[in-house]
């Protein structure tokens, strides 16, 4: 049997009324070595669905869980620090500044991908994914220009707030650690989008 008949056959068996007894299947798009998009079926039953939602989901819980691993860090060795408030205080400001001027902006812009990269690869127009991407890490790159800027000038704007000489050192001193992984997390969020679209859990 050819490559067509086989996926006209999954197509039809897809489209038509499960038999008695027979496992119902839901459309899973695969790609051979080829490039071609194939359908094939899925299991359906409640333990296929289970163990699927669990393959996909395991790798993006990881993934989220290591996003949260700078913070936990942060909380960990202030707890460790005995009475330095500025400190404290300086983290405080500095992580809320990465958060907001940074990554919040990034974020949002690396958003336009789910939507954009999911409908080029559900129309398999993969050449547009490629470009997608591409676009994406060049607007990464023209706001990491002002991000790193205000990244090592942000004392000056502190003062302006009226913050601490102390709190507002530690500050400093935390944001130019900071600066050094900005770029990367950037290209890093736009590429999970990247392959989050194309159901490529495994490598996030």
């Amino acid at each position: 049997m050819s490559h067509h008949q086989q996926e006209m056959e999954l197509r039809m068996r897809m489209l038509s009324t499960p038999l008695e007894g027979e496992k119902s299947v839901t459309p899973n798009f695969v790609h051979n070595e080829n490039h071609q998009e194939l359908i094939l079926p899925r299991d359906d039953s409640a333990k296929g669905d289970f163990k699927f939602m669990l393959k996909s989901m395991t790798p993006t819980f990881l993934a989220v869980s290591l996003s949260y691993v700078v913070e936990t860090i942060n909380l960990l060795f202030l707890g460790s620090v005995p009475d330095n408030k500025y400190l404290i205080a300086g983290v405080g400001f500095a992580t809320t500044w990465v958060d907001t001027i940074g990554m919040a902006t990034v974020y949002g812009f690396n958003g336009a991908l789910d939507t954009l990269c999911s409908q080029a690869f559900g129309k398999g127009k993969y050449e547009r994914l490629a470009i997608y991407l591409q676009r994406a890490y060049l607007i990464n790159t023209i706001i990491f220009i002002p991000n790193i800027i205000s990244y090592l000038t942000a004392e000056y704007y502190f003062d302006v707030f009226g913050v601490h000489d102390k709190a507002v050192g530690e500050a400093q001193s935390y944001l130019y650690g900071a600066s050094l992984g900005a770029l990367l997390a950037f290209y890093n969020d736009a590429t999970r989008k990247f392959l989050y679209a194309q159901k490529q859990f495994n490598h996030v």
